[in-house]
């Protein structure tokens, strides 16, 4: 079978890659549409998010966070907030 080019500029050489290949850009476009979906809903206000704690990003709190984590009582996202301070960018 000849060797195939398709858009994304892999070389594919048999149908189980190009299905494997196709299956896997499938994918990608749902997940994009979903995380849209999502998005749009949230700006709608029509999703809320609940956020039980925010940590700095700081290694001695994402430590914390990771600590409070594994004690369990979810009652929301916990958040880590990257700023200017804790970033140096």
């Amino acid at each position: 079978m000849a060797t195939w080019f398709r858009l994304t500029g892999c070389q594919i050489r048999n149908k189980q890659q190009h299905l494997e290949l196709r299956q896997s850009m499938h994918l990608a476009i749902f997940q994009r549409m979903l995380a849209k979906a999502i998005l749009d809903l949230y700006q709608q206000g029509q999703l809320t998010v609940t956020v039980s704690q925010t940590y700095p990003f700081t290694l001695a709190a994402v430590k914390q966070a990771h600590l409070d984590f594994e004690q369990g009582g979810n009652q929301g996202k916990r958040v880590i907030v990257f700023d200017q301070k804790t970033t140096n960018i």
